[in-house]
């Protein structure tokens, strides 16, 4: 039966579905097991494209008859000291993954209709022993909340933050003993930056010192240290209060280094290209929010060591501008998605690359004007360009509301670099 597709219509047509699904509450839970089994199996099937539409339907009646709820409930009431049990619990999450796969619009629903997110936030406590099921849990948990507002609000409402929060304070000095619990704090990490998106949730992380416990994180120089990096620059994206608590809480200190790539480094050269990015991405939001003493804090930095920020700012500016003049040179009208993506994503770093220099270029410093004209003319720098690329990233960024002050921010300095140029 679970194997062989063509029967799953007549199972359809049978209208046992409703009668198996009680089973899952059954008093005996060896009998839940054996049904938690069949799903597993049934729904672990290799799909043809020829079945596609029936095993839509199948997942469809499953859902409908609450096979969602009866396996989250199984999750609390199996034992997970007993094997059986404990391969249950697999399985449940098993199932959980190929729905997800197959529907993801029912991420959202799971969150309404069950307590999933008090099983995951329980299971990825500091207390309980690390094991397979709670590396899946933590993929789970990373799925439910990547593209679903409706669940990071939820999760953020719920205090899943100050859970989070608490189980990567257990790695601040530690790391993870393999590479499967490298892969759990990884997953977690990303539940964090995705509920990060929203502004609630930042000014939860803000009201729990968030920012501070990354900052710690990444003066441990571990494991953990680029994944803090990946969360401040989700945590501090048009938000001044965070902006300021990274100031506050000597956070320069350590992102200059790792922008400088003195400070935290990694061998393959992907990890060491996104803590560049993370890096920019921190800079930005600070230069992009901050203002007054904070942001001359920041100015003065470039200051230092005879201008040799400056010099590692240009040449990611360069970097990143010759490879996106190489990514429009070999795209057209047959561009794939992943090559979209691609220039997007270089795009993104480049338009914040400009608006530092530009910010920088600017400045009414003396000082600083001097080092920046210098290199300018050597490399061949126009503030008109810096301008029109900032136009750029501004017709790009959506209509929102949080949006608006970004945008005004970015016409504000484009007009003032298009006056430097006469």
């Amino acid at each position: 039966m679970t194997t062989e597709t063509q029967l799953w219509g007549e199972f359809l047509k049978s209208g046992v579905i409703t009668k198996f699904i009680t089973l899952l509450s059954h008093e005996n839970t060896d009998v839940s097991l054996e049904v938690i089994s069949f799903v597993r199996d049934l729904f672990d099937t290799q799909i043809e494209e020829e079945s596609l539409q029936v095993v839509q339907d199948l997942y469809n009646t499953f859902i409908k008859n609450k096979l969602i709820e009866g396996l989250v409930q199984n999750l609390s009431r199996l034992d997970v000291e007993k094997e059986d049990d404990s391969e249950g619990i697999n399985k449940i999450l098993n199932v959980l993954e190929n729905i997800l796969e197959i529907k993801p619009d029912t991420a959202q629903y799971i969150v309404d209709n069950t307590k999933i997110f008090v099983w995951l936030i329980k299971k990825l406590s500091p207390k309980v022993p690390f094991d397979d099921n709670k590396l899946y849990a933590s993929e789970i948990f990373a799925i439910l909340v990547q593209f679903n507002k409706d669940n990071q609000f939820t999760f953020g409402k719920m205090g899943g933050i100050e859970h989070v929060l608490t189980t990567l304070a257990d790695y601040r000095k530690k790391n993870p003993e393999n590479e499967e619990e490298r892969e759990m704090i990884e997953n977690v990490f990303d539940v964090l930056c995705s509920s990060l998106l929203l502004s609630e949730n930042q000014a939860i992380f803000t009201k729990n010192e968030g920012v501070e416990l990354m900052i710690r994180m990444i003066k441990e120089k571990n494991f953990c240290s680029r994944l803090a990096i990946k969360s401040l620059s989700y945590a501090v994206d048009k938000n001044l209060p965070n902006c300021k608590a990274f100031v506050d809480g000597l956070g320069l200190k350590f992102l200059f280094p790792i922008f400088m790539r003195k400070g935290i480094k990694e061998k393959k050269p992907d990890l060491q290209a996104q803590l560049d990015e993370y890096s920019v991405t921190i800079l930005y939001s600070l230069v992009c929010n901050l203002t007054g003493v904070y942001l001359d804090r920041i100015v003065n930095k470039f200051k230092e060591g005879d201008g040799d920020k400056i010099d590692r700012l240009i040449e990611l500016y360069e970097q990143y501008l010759k490879r996106f003049k190489a990514y429009k040179a070999l795209t057209g009208e047959d561009e794939t998605e992943e090559a979209m993506i691609e220039g997007v994503d270089i795009l993104y770093i480049l338009h914040k690359l400009a608006f530092i220099l530009g910010t920088l270029t600017i400045s009414e410093d003396p000082e600083l004007i001097q080092l920046l004209k210098k290199r300018f003319d050597l490399h061949g720098i126009q503030a008109q360009h810096l301008g029109e690329l900032l136009v750029e990233y501004a017709n790009q960024l959506e209509d929102t509301r949080e949006n608006q002050k970004q945008k005004e921010i970015l016409s504000e300095l484009s007009q003032k670099l298009f006056k430097i140029q006469g």
